[in-house]
Parts: structure tokens; C-alpha cells; sequence
């Protein structure tokens, strides 16, 4: 993506910024909302279920609904997220959207547009502008073949990215002041999704976490988070254990959006993770603590690796808020 067409983004964008506009995410003023025009698929723009907001889902999001008196009513941080879905051979993403959002899309590799840089990490970046209303549209990030920033070289080493697992952010702009966006995660093939969990013996993933912070209530700065991951999978009592660190921001208001160390009171910030695995199945939940409290999920994808205990990746979502009140939400990825 151009420099130009990065700030033309921005501007377009107005009150959201532009979660996966190459090198930060920025709020700006909210100006007025779009009332009108029907989606692809259905979905009435500024058509909310809820004006609680909130934010305890996976997801952040602005939604604007006027009244019958000409007044918007606001809600920040919706938790809505849709259903992702990839083509076997990974070159298409369906991006289904209950309501508010109300819209399915379709994401081909051709719509690839730049390379997503959040914190110290690139992901492939693909963004589909709504043939129906003008300045509406829908983008998805994906992280399996993420790369450090700085060389381009893969973080997952000389293998290369993640065989049976995506994850990343997807965003859905419905006008230039309402919005949003969150994490996700899947499997590649649906195959990659049925593994076989050991009941003895333990497995630690490594991998990366990205994300978007914004303030709980109101407008800027908001920013690309990236951060490493380790979570330790017991077997033989289902407990998962872990933690996030390394936390890097990243913001167009930076110089050359380059990253800077997450700090609190001059500290870099961790995020302990301590949770489940559900008996009889492949997924896991828990909650975060230590510098950010929220929750997490996940699961585990592909063959157990030679040698090794336990499926081979394992993909999943998270939200928390700091101490100094910033929402976060994201996607992580890891592998034995």
C-alpha cells in the first residue's frame, strides 16, 4: 500500500482509523454516521442490536443508530464477531457477519493490498471495498507466515509459518464513523482440526500474539500490538499455562510508525494466561492477569510432530484491559 493510499485511509475512515492500515491503528473525531444503504447478503447499516456495548467479547467496534428525533445514539466496544472461513488452498476467506455488521464478503489473494505490520510483526493484509456503499468495506489480516519487521524474516524459523492454523484480525467498516474490528482463528483444512489429545505427558507452544488497543471509552491514540507468546498444554490434567510479554506498539503518529516497548509506570508489561482444556475435545479457555485481566480461547490443530506429545499448533483469540484502562483485542498463533 502506497503512503498516499495510507493517508487517504485515514481519512476516509474518520472516526476509526484504520485497524489494518499498514503501520498503526488511529482513531480520529467521530463525524456523522451512515443511516443508510443495504449490505451484500442483507443488513441494514447502523442496524444495532444492543446500545450497551461493552466490550466482553472478542471484538471492539463504534456503532451509531439516529433516532426517530435526528439523535445518534453511540456504542463503543460491541462484542460482534463473525464466522471465518478459508478455501482449502488458502486463497479465499469468508468473512460472515451477524448483526450489527449484517454481511457476508468474500476475500481472495487478489485483494491482497500490502503487508500488515503490527508491532515488530508483518501478516498478509487483504481488503475488499463494498461494491454497494461507497467507503464500507471488509478486511482480514492473517499472521500464520508472520515475519519481523525490520528483515522480513520468518519468526517461525527455518520451516517456515504455521501448517494447519491461521489467525489475525478482521475488520468491517460500515462508514467513516462506524466501525469495527477483532481477532480470529481456524484451522487451514477442516481435517486440521481433528487431532488426537494424549491424556499423559505436556507440550509448550511458542509463537506470536497480535492485536488492537484502544482506550475503554473514548477516541485516540489507538495502536498495533504484537507481543510473544509461550503456553505450556498439561495432558494429564487439561490446565494450560502461559504468558504474553514482549509487547510492542505501533502508531502512524510514531516516527516512520516504528514500534515501541509497551510499558506501564516504566515496566514492560506481561500477561500471565492459566486455563482449561474442555474433557473430550481440542479446545481451551481461560483467563489473563498480571498487567492485563480479560479472557482467552483457543485450540489445538494438525498431527503430533515425531518425537513430540500433543497436536502440532494451536490458534486462538484474547481480550483484556490494562491497568491504565486500554482495551485489547487479538489472535495468536503457536507450534511445538
Amino acid at each position: 500500500m502506497s503512503r498516499e493510499r495510507l493517508i487517504s485511509g485515514f481519512r476516509r475512515l474518520g472516526a476509526f482509523g484504520a485497524v489494518a492500515l499498514a503501520l498503526a491503528l488511529a482513531l480520529a473525531g467521530c463525524g456523522g454516521g451512515n443511516a443508510g444503504g443495504v449490505l451484500p447478503g442483507g443488513g441494514v447499516i447502523g442496524d444495532c442490536p444492543s446500545l450497551s456495548g461493552g466490550g466482553t467479547g472478542y471484538s471492539l467496534g463504534i456503532c451509531r443508530t439516529p433516532t426517530a428525533n435526528g439523535t445518534v445514539l453511540e456504542s463503543q466496544l460491541q462484542p460482534t464477531t463473525p464466522a471465518v472461513t478459508i478455501a482449502p488452498d488458502a486463497s479465499q476467506y469468508k468473512l460472515d457477519f451477524g448483526a450489527p455488521l449484517g454481511s457476508q464478503m468474500f476475500i481472495t489473494a487478489s485483494d491482497q493490498t500490502n503487508i500488515n505490520t503490527l508491532g515488530e510483526v508483518k501478516g498478509v493484509y487483504l481488503q475488499k471495498d463494498d461494491p454497494v456503499v461507497v467507503g464500507a468495506y471488509a478486511a482480514i489480516g492473517d499472521f500464520a507466515d508472520a515475519r519481523e519487521r525490520a528483515t522480513n524474516a520468518s519468526l517461525w524459523g527455518a520451516a517456515g509459518g504455521l501448517s494447519y492454523t491461521s489467525f489475525g484480525l478482521w475488520e468491517r467498516f460500515v462508514s467513516a464513523s462506524e466501525g469495527y474490528y477483532g481477532g480470529w482463528y481456524m484451522p487451514r483444512t477442516p481435517a486440521d482440526a481433528i487431532v488426537s489429545m494424549p491424556n499423559s505427558g505436556s507440550a509448550t507452544y511458542t509463537g506470536i500474539a497480535v492485536g488492537a488497543l484502544a482506550p475503554v471509552q473514548g477516541f485516540p491514540p489507538s495502536y498495533g500490538v504484537s507481543a510473544s507468546l509461550s503456553l505450556t498444554a498439561s495432558f494429564s490434567d487439561n490446565n494450560v499455562a502461559g504468558s504474553m510479554s514482549n509487547f510492542q506498539l505501533s502508531n502512524v503518529a510514531l516516527p516512520e510508525g516504528l514500534p515501541i516497548p509497551w510499558k506501564i509506570a516504566g515496566v514492560p508489561l506481561t500477561v500471565s494466561l492459566t486455563g482449561q482444556i474442555a474433557a473430550g475435545t481440542s479446545t481451551f479457555t481461560g483467563s489473563m492477569d498480571g498487567d492485563g485481566k480479560g479472557t482467552f480461547e483457543g485450540a489445538f490443530f494438525g498431527a503430533q510432530p515425531a518425537g513430540k506429545t500433543g497436536p502440532a499448533e494451536i490458534g486462538g483469540r484474547f481480550q483484556f484491559v490494562t491497568p491504565d484502562a486500554r482495551q485489547v483485542v487479538g489472535a495468536f498463533g503457536g507450534r511445538q
